[in-house]
């Protein structure tokens, strides 16, 4: 018998449109399954419904709130760049392993906390074109890096230093001792740089010209291009005031730089100076290079806040190569000034104090005290060494660079200062806080020679005459690197009379040895 396939579907209840219409169904519900999945996803992203909580016995996947307020707080998205490698070193593996991982864990906490908010990407140092070709962008040289930036601002934030501080301990075998990780700060780094590259401030420098001064975007040794293209990268505008041309310091002026002029500022300009910083404003000012007290002088200026420029030049005698110290030579107008001679009470030295750093000065003159200004406070900020003292210019006014106990005095001498004191009212003026003066006795300090070294010092001073004290701290220094110091104690006279003495001694004593060993010896013969 013969059955139709139709009629028995038909009968059956599966014929052509149902068929088609199971289909439409299954295609409605993936549909509206992808929907759901998309409302889902978009629903995550929203902080108010986001939900977290941190079941570590130690709250690691946590940040604390003044941080999460922060990252929480930006109005546009910043970007994290991590450049990590491998320690150079064997003995320090575990502790820089250890650092990179905690601050790598605290960095994707961070992210996953407000990941609209928050790139981060670690680097793989094994892709050198990608990874340098970033490198050059951020405008950085180093790795064991992390930098975060929002939009041209960006902070840099070194392993060894910001982000923690080891004890290397000791690699010897014969006294092994293990390197450690003493501190680790990474969460108050990471929000230091979230303050600083979210700063909604951008204060304004202004350099006076036309008296001399050091030119603020030169390149030459003399010059201070380095200085200007630093305090652009930490957010600074930097313009110059033409003096009397121009007419008073412009009104958006929060620092005024007064570098080495060799010409005297005119009354009227000396009086717009004066009046600028009496109604609260910020004055950095580097004496000339020739002593100087006439009106308009940088000396004059200074002398107001209780700062007396001293005749002569301060020197410190140096090593020469076999140990001895020397004067007689202008290197003795060179020289460095440690932690010990800087003051660990001021937030422009403190940081340097801390981390073990020095400054260089040149040719510097040296200040007095005199009265702070009413209702102020004046500090010293950097002393020469003890060593040290004032070379006189005799009577054709040039200088012998040796100490002449008869006429000139030796001992510490102040070479920086800083001031501040409240700034007087007025509807002229404005009122811009308390007044903030720093003064250092050379105009070499912050030339692009000395720059370098300098660097921490220049960047707090400014930072802290423009209120930006979050700034204020000290740029990394890799303790991986291992360098001789040839301006303390004598290494400089054990590297002369190593490679003078001991190099050839060894291998002459070797050749002897070999001599020795190889030549021939006598036989005896019997009969």
């Amino acid at each position: 018998m013969v059955v139709n396939d139709d009629a028995a579907a038909a009968r059956s209840g599966t014929g052509r449109w149902t068929k088609l219409g199971f289909a439409i169904q299954v295609v409605v519900a993936l549909v509206l399954a992808l929907l759901v999945c998309g409302l889902l996803v978009h629903v995550a992203e929203w902080r108010k419904l986001r939900w977290r909580t941190d079941l570590t016995a130690s709250g690691r996947n946590t940040l604390d709130p003044q941080t999460e307020g922060l990252l929480l707080g930006l109005k546009e998205p910043a970007r994290v760049d991590i450049f990590f490698r491998p320690a150079s070193f064997e003995h320090l593996a575990r502790v820089t392993n250890e650092a990179q991982r905690r601050m790598s864990e605290l960095l994707f906490v961070a992210r996953n906390l407000a990941p609209d908010l928050l790139d981060v990407e670690r680097h793989d140092l094994y892709d050198l074109a990608a990874t340098q070709g970033r490198m050059d962008e951020l405008g950085i040289d180093e790795v064991q890096t992390v930098v975060v930036s929002l939009g041209e601002r960006r902070a840099v934030l070194r392993l060894f230093t910001e982000i923690a501080r080891i004890d290397v301990g000791n690699p010897d075998p014969r006294a092994s001792q293990p390197a450690t990780l003493q501190s680790f700060r990474g969460e108050e780094a990471f929000a230091e740089a979230l303050k600083k590259v979210s700063a909604s401030d951008t204060p304004r420098v202004y350099f006076s010209t036309g008296h001399g001064e050091m030119d603020p975007f030169g390149t030459e040794n003399r010059e201070l291009g380095r200085l200007s293209t630093e305090l652009e990268r930490q957010g600074f505008e930097i313009a110059t005031w033409e003096g009397e041309e121009a007419g008073p310091v412009p009104e958006d002026c929060d620092v005024l730089a007064i570098v080495g002029p060799v010409q005297p500022f005119s009354e009227r300009e000396q009086d717009y100076v004066d009046g600028y910083v009496d109604a609260g404003g910020r004055l950095f000012a580097a004496t000339s290079a020739r002593f100087d007290e006439e009106p308009g002088s940088v000396a004059g200026m200074l002398r107001r806040y209780g700062m007396l420029l001293a005749r002569g030049i301060v020197c410190v005698p140096v090593l020469d190569y076999f140990g001895n110290l020397r004067e007689e030579t202008p290197k003795c107008a060179d020289f460095l000034v440690s932690e010990s001679e800087l003051s660990p009470q001021h937030p422009i030295t403190a940081p340097l104090v801390e981390r073990g750093r020095r400054v260089r000065f040149s040719f510097a003159r040296s200040f007095e005290r005199g009265g702070a200004p009413e209702g102020g406070l004046l500090l010293d900020l950097a002393s020469s060494p003890s060593e040290a003292w004032r070379d006189l210019p005799d009577a054709d006014d040039k200088l012998d660079f040796a100490l002449d106990n008869t006429r000139e005095s030796a001992g510490r001498f102040r070479v920086a200062m800083a001031a501040s004191f409240p700034g007087a009212s007025s509807e002229e003026a404005g009122n811009r806080g308390d007044a903030r003066v720093v003064a250092v006795a050379s105009p070499f300090f912050m030339a692009n020679t000395t720059f370098p070294t300098n660097r921490d010092f220049l960047s707090n001073a400014f930072n802290w005459l423009a209120e930006r004290d979050f700034r204020v701290g000290v740029a990394a220094r890799d303790p991986e690197a291992s360098t001789l110091d040839v301006s303390r104690g004598k290494a400089m006279t054990v590297v002369f009379h190593t490679s003078l003495w001991g190099l050839p001694g060894v291998f002459g004593l070797l050749g002897v040895m070999v001599f020795l060993r190889r030549r021939p010896r006598a036989v005896l013969r019997t009969t």
